[in-house]
C-alpha cells in the first residue's frame, strides 16, 4: 500500500492473521483528524468505497488510525504492467461514475464567489511562498520572472497567475459553477484495488465536506492521466538546469516508456467520459478547461510537499515545471 499523503507514516502490524495498516502523524494531527472524521461521518452506502477504520486514536500531539491492508494502487499496478488497459480504464470509469453521482452530489451548491481566489489562486501563491522560504534551488527558480524550458520562453507561475487574476474575460470562463463534498486527492495512487475481486476504495481522503468543486477532484485525475505524474513520481525524466546572468535555461523531458502511452490511451479516453459527466452535472461548455487549469494548479503547488531531507528537489522542481508548462498552455488557449 502506497500513502499519498506525504506527511503521514505507514506501519504494518497483524491482528488474528490480517496485515493492518497503521496511518500516523505527529506533524499534522489536525489534518488526520480531520480524514478519520470525513471517513467516519460518509453515508453508509459510500463506506464501502473507502478505509474501514479499525481504531483510531489521539494523545499527546500523536493521531493515528488502522485500517485492513486493502491491495495495490492503480498506479503501481499500470507502472508494473500488472493490468491490461481495458481494465484499468474500466475502474477509472467505475470511479469517475461514483464520484459524480455520489461524492460531487452531497452539499452540492451554486459556488460562491472567492471559489477561485480562495480554492486556487490564493492557495498556490501561500504553498509557493512556503516552498521559497524552506529552499535553495526551486525558490531561485520560482522567483524568476520567466524560465527558458527545452529552448523555448515560458512565463513563470506566479507572473502568470497575476496576469491571470486580472483578466475578468478569462475569471469568468474558468469558474465553477457549484461546489460540493470532494475526495480532496483524487488520483490513480489513491485507488486502491483488489484485482482478484474487482473491488477498489479510495484512500487518503483529504475531509473536504463542502466548498470545493469538482475540478479540485478531477484535475487530480488528470494530473496522473494527462501530466503524467506518475511517472515524475517514479524519477523517469531527465532534468538539466542552467543558470547562467539570472536567466534559467532547463531541459525536461519524462522519458518516452511503453507505458507513457498506455497513460496516452487512458486520457484520451478518459475525455470522453468527462464530457458526459460534465453535462450532467449541469457544467457549461468550457468545463474541461476549468479541470485543465486545475491540473495545472495542482502541479504548481506540489513542490512543497516533496522536499526532500536529503536537499534532493529534482522530483519538486519537474513537478513544479510541469505545472508551469501546463498553466502557459492553458493561458494560452484560454486568452
Amino acid at each position: 500500500m502506497e500513502s499519498g499523503t506525504y506527511y503521514n507514516d505507514l506501519s504494518f502490524r497483524y491482528i488474528d492473521g490480517a496485515r493492518i495498516v497503521r496511518k500516523a502523524t505527529h506533524t499534522h494531527v489536525k489534518d488526520l483528524m480531520k480524514e478519520i472524521s470525513f471517513i467516519r461521518n460518509l453515508p453508509y452506502r459510500l463506506k464501502p468505497f473507502f478505509p474501514e477504520i479499525i481504531s483510531f486514536g489521539l494523545s499527546g500531539g500523536f493521531a493515528y488510525y488502522d485500517m485492513p491492508e486493502y491491495g495495490p494502487s492503480l498506479r503501481k499496478l499500470l507502472l508494473k504492467n500488472e493490468i491490461s488497459f481495458h481494465h484499468a480504464f474500466n475502474l477509472i470509469r467505475r470511479i469517475t461514475d461514483l464520484e459524480f453521482t455520489e461524492l460531487l452530489n452531497i452539499n452540492k451548491e451554486p459556488a460562491s464567489d472567492d471559489i477561485l481566489i480562495r480554492l486556487y489562486f490564493d492557495r498556490i501563491k501561500t504553498r509557493l511562498s512556503e516552498v521559497a522560504g524552506l529552499s535553495g534551488e526551486i525558490a531561485s527558480i520560482i522567483e524568476a520572472p520567466e524560465l527558458f524550458i527545452n529552448s523555448r520562453k515560458y512565463y513563470n507561475v506566479l507572473p502568470l497567475l497575476s496576469i491571470l487574476e486580472n483578466c475578468p474575460e478569462f475569471l469568468k470562463a474558468i469558474r465553477p459553477k457549484y461546489m460540493s463534498m470532494v475526495h480532496g486527492d483524487f488520483h490513480l495512487g489513491n485507488f486502491l484495488i483488489n484485482t482478484k475481486e474487482d473491488t477498489f476504495i479510495l484512500i487518503d481522503p483529504r475531509g473536504e465536506a463542502e466548498g470545493f468543486d469538482c475540478f479540485y477532484d478531477i484535475g487530480k485525475i488528470l494530473h496522473s492521466l494527462h501530466g503524467l505524474y506518475d511517472l515524475i513520481h517514479e524519477g523517469v525524466f531527465d532534468l538539466k538546469i542552467h543558470k547562467s546572468r539570472g536567466t534559467f535555461q532547463i531541459i525536461f523531458n519524462i522519458h518516452q516508456l511503453p507505458v507513457v502511452q498506455v497513460y496516452k490511451k487512458l486520457y484520451e479516453n478518459y475525455l470522453l467520459i468527462l464530457k458526459e459527466w460534465f453535462i450532467a452535472y449541469g457544467e457549461d461548455t468550457n468545463a474541461m478547461e476549468k479541470a485543465l487549469f486545475a491540473e495545472a494548479l495542482h502541479f504548481c503547488s506540489l513542490a512543497l510537499f516533496h522536499l526532500q531531507k536529503n536537499g534532493n528537489e529534482r522530483c519538486a522542481v519537474a513537478r513544479y515545471l510541469t505545472g508551469t508548462l501546463l498553466l502557459n498552455d492553458c493561458f494560452i488557449r484560454n486568452t
